[in-house]
């Protein structure tokens, strides 16, 4: 029913939920290319969409109109492959950020392989806007250097990673690398 035609008000608290919903669904539509693929394996009844802004909303903390979103707790997968271990991700070199992982193929999942896709995903705060790499390198690699717009330096970026799966479709939970400034 529109709300022009609804006959009693909304509430405070009803208001405030539809404003934390609208936060939630801006941030995951930045992210919809990953979501459509993170997502898409999860157990849950809930479309990949819908089951990410589920498991995203506690990420957004706050009252109204002070929310602030914890980065390090939003997530673009969840799967069974063996997530990567990040040891370095930064930002060194003009438009460019270099991350570096351990080899852990053959720890934690019976489906991970050193063929295994790594995906990332780059958000600027300032701009409001993501850029992805999918399948930028595979797993064996163990580092990877994420190419950016200029319009990006001297922006704060966050970064996430997942693994897609070589040969069953798999995909692994993702990894948030942290925030860097783009030289």
């Amino acid at each position: 029913m529109p709300i022009s035609e609804r006959s009693k008000n909304y509430s405070e608290v009803q208001v405030l939920q539809q404003k934390r919903f609208k936060e939630t669904l801006s941030m995951m539509r930045l992210f919809k290319p990953a979501i459509t693929v993170g997502f898409k394996s999860s157990s849950s009844s809930l479309n990949s969409f819908n089951r990410a802004m589920q498991v995203n909303a506690p990420a957004l903390i706050g009252d109204y109109p002070n929310y602030i979103w914890d980065y390090s707790a939003i997530k673009l997968s969840e799967g069974e492959q063996s997530p990567i271990y990040v040891e370095s991700c930064e930002s060194t070199i003009t438009k460019v950020i270099d991350v570096s992982w351990s080899d852990n193929a053959d720890s934690g999942s019976e489906f991970s392989l050193n063929s295994d896709s790594i995906s990332f995903f780059c958000l600027s705060e300032e701009k409001g806007q993501v850029i992805v790499k999918n399948k930028a390198v595979v797993r064996e690699s163990l580092s990877a250097s994420i190419a950016l717009p200029q319009a990006f330096v001297g922006d704060s970026i966050h970064v996430w990673a997942f693994v897609n799966g070589s040969s069953n479709g798999y995909v692994s939970n993702s990894t948030y690398l942290g925030t860097v400034t783009l030289a």
